[in-house]
């Protein structure tokens, strides 16, 4: 029996042939250990935990509390991999890069994170707006913060899927 251990720090290292992952059209950015989940239909993986050590060529799983499973190297094909602490705002250093037909990925400074499948490339901004306007919340709800995040498009037209995480405290 494997049980975690809060006092249990590990790590799995898989490593990586950067002339082959050229060769697949993965960067290595894009690189993920994931994990076999129990039904063993689809792979998990833990951003949170991930860590791409490229003078090595591995890519890591750290602070692990147990090290049960089977693990594998996971590669992403995407155009862009700077979509991560994004600034807040207008402009082309503040832009998110999507890539159409595939899962792309955004966090920003204070950790808000956004997943998005659109279905053409497009360009997408957010910012953060104080104070919540009387009337924009459904009856019975109540703001979690006490500012909006506005997120906009190049295209609204286009059509997306997108889910967002809000950063925890």
């Amino acid at each position: 029996m494997n049980e975690t251990a809060d006092d249990l720090i590990a790590k799995i290292e898989v490593p990586y042939d950067p002339v082959m992952l050229n060769s697949l059209g993965v960067q290595e950015a894009n690189t993920y250990v994931g994990k076999l989940s129990d039904d063993k239909m689809s792979w998990i993986i833990d951003d949170s935990t991930r860590n791409v050590h490229r003078s090595e060529n591995n890519t890591r799983v750290i602070k692990m509390t147990s090290i049960t499973g089977e693990f594998r190297l996971l590669g992403r094909q995407t155009l862009d991999t700077s979509n991560i602490f994004v600034q807040y705002g207008q402009g082309a250093t503040r832009t998110v890069n999507i890539t159409g037909g595939g899962r792309q990925e955004a966090e920003f400074i204070d950790g808000l994170r956004l997943s998005v499948v659109a279905s053409k490339n497009i360009t997408m901004n957010a910012d953060i707006r104080n104070g919540i306007p009387q009337g924009t919340l459904s009856p019975g709800m109540m703001a979690v913060n006490s500012f909006a995040w506005i997120v906009n498009t190049s295209d609204p037209t286009a059509p997306l899927s997108a889910s967002m995480r809000f950063p925890g405290r």
